[in-house]
């Protein structure tokens, strides 16, 4: 099991600002974002319909509470896309007229963000491409558009470059978006989930709800599927091993592991209370197949995960999302204390979904404050099957502020790079003894590697088979 931290994934555009908007009487600059969008597109479309990809965009510094025209399109082709007009329900050729494009609103700070859905043609097969999202305000006035460089248009068929993949996703609410990524955390396809109520003739899609179709490189490997919503925010996810096929195929990654997206936090924290006990708080999107939650808690200077210090917490929202509450009315007196929440699923697996840190004497740094980087030994060491600990464990705290400000790399003897994650400034990070591919890895030596800004970390694992 190796734990993810909560990492900025998706493919972050460069921004261009062409024009002037308004802050409180102020002019300031306008500017167009391409915030996700897949480094991959099918080169399927034409007249008739294509696939769409979904493309996450904001736009800052416009004119508050205005009406905005919105289209997506490659530069150099900017003729040869198409992007969904949710009012009209039909698609707008990019090259058609500004009044026919899609219309949207930004809010009182002239601040607008969304998911695009476009296709494009097949005379734009090639790489590489540079995306482009271009606003321009109902009142007239210049365009304002965002760049995103680097883009591959696949060419679908059987002798091609691109290849299909389908599933459906147990937990996903139609509507939102799911987006499939390769072990180094690339975007490489999202598709916004069904029921979508675009239409998507003459593909004939199905409208089942959770079902999600898009394109990725011949062969790729996917390692993570995420579903988004609207403000694009990850509120499920699960990691796996899937594959897609040959150039031209359809692979159902059902039938390689089941896409059930089982549960997702919102929120998960821990605080001290007036009363000198530790409250646990954390809430879910979703709950499928789970049969409750343990919280574990340990202190600094023991290694390991910790132990649990709760009952089983039935799970209550099968099927939708729901809120808890957990109390640790005896707290160690003192010092740091980790919890770590972990879902119980109906088969018995048990995962690690997240961990908080509590200082439980003193108070927290304020974010933005210097901290210094610690980091546990890896526990236990050696480990294996063989030696019955079937995953090692490390802890660390004391890294700047932000979703993804640890750099971990593990590498084999020979320096390779084994696996790699971006993580938040504190967590807990399991290794289960399987490359970025979810391959088993050879018994040996391995260096942990965790970078915090200037700070860098060290440490030997051995792993026995």
């Amino acid at each position: 099991m190796r734990r993810w931290g909560k990492a900025e994934i998706g493919a972050l555009g460069l921004s261009l600002a062409l024009g002037l908007g308004w802050s409180g009487g102020t002019a300031t600059a306008q500017t167009v974002e391409i915030l996700a969008a897949p480094l991959y597109l099918a080169g399927d479309g034409g007249e008739q319909g294509g696939t769409p990809a979904a493309i996450y965009a904001r736009l800052t510094g416009g004119q508050p509470s205005s009406a905005y025209y919105v289209k997506a399109y490659l530069v150099g082709h900017s003729s040869s896309a198409r992007t969904w007009n949710s009012s009209s329900t039909t698609w707008v050729a990019s090259g058609r007229a500004w009044t026919e494009q899609r219309q949207v609103t930004t809010d009182a700070n002239g601040e607008w963000s969304g998911w695009l859905q476009s296709y494009f043609y097949t005379s734009t097969i090639g790489s590489p491409k540079t995306l482009r999202v271009s606003v321009r305000n109902v009142g007239g006035g210049d365009p304002i558009t965002g760049d995103l460089a680097g883009i591959t248009v696949m060419d679908m068929s059987s002798t091609g470059d691109g290849a299909w993949v389908h599933g459906v996703a147990a937990a996903a609410t139609a509507g939102r978006v799911i987006l499939a990524l390769d072990a180094s955390g690339n975007l490489l396809g999202s598709y916004v989930v069904e029921d979508n109520g675009i239409a998507e003739a003459p593909n004939a899609y199905s409208s089942t709800p959770g079902y999600f179709r898009f394109a990725v490189p011949a062969n790729a490997a996917i390692a993570r599927l995420e579903v988004r919503n609207s403000a694009n925010e990850v509120v499920e996810a699960q990691n796996g091993l899937w594959r897609a096929g040959a150039a031209g195929t359809d692979t159902d990654l059902d039938a390689q592991e089941d896409v059930s997206l089982p549960v997702v936090l919102a929120s998960f924290g821990a605080r001290r209370t007036e009363a000198g006990t530790v409250e646990v708080r954390w809430a879910s999107v979703s709950e499928f197949d789970i049969a409750g939650y343990y919280v574990c808690r340990s202190v600094e200077g023991v290694p390991g995960p910790g132990d649990a210090v709760s009952e089983l917490i039935r799970a209550t929202g099968q099927g939708s999302g729901a809120s808890y509450v957990w109390v640790d009315a005896s707290p160690p007196s003192a010092g740091r204390v980790w919890y770590a929440l972990y879902a119980v699923e109906l088969d018995g697996n048990v995962r690690l979904l997240s961990s908080s840190v509590v200082l439980v004497s003193g108070m927290e740094p304020a974010q933005g404050v210097p901290r210094e980087f610690y980091c546990t030994a890896p526990y236990p060491n050696p480990f294996g099957e063989k030696v019955g600990a079937p995953a090692v464990f490390v802890r660390w705290w004391g890294g700047p502020w932000g979703p993804s400000s640890v750099l971990l790399s593990l590498f084999d003897v020979r320096g390779r790079l084994v696996c790699q994650a971006r993580l938040g400034g504190e967590g807990i990070w399991s290794w289960d003894g399987t490359d970025a591919r979810g391959r088993p890895a050879p018994a040996g030596n391995y260096l942990l590697r965790l970078t915090a800004g200037k700070e860098v970390r060290t440490a030997k694992i051995s792993l026995i088979r």
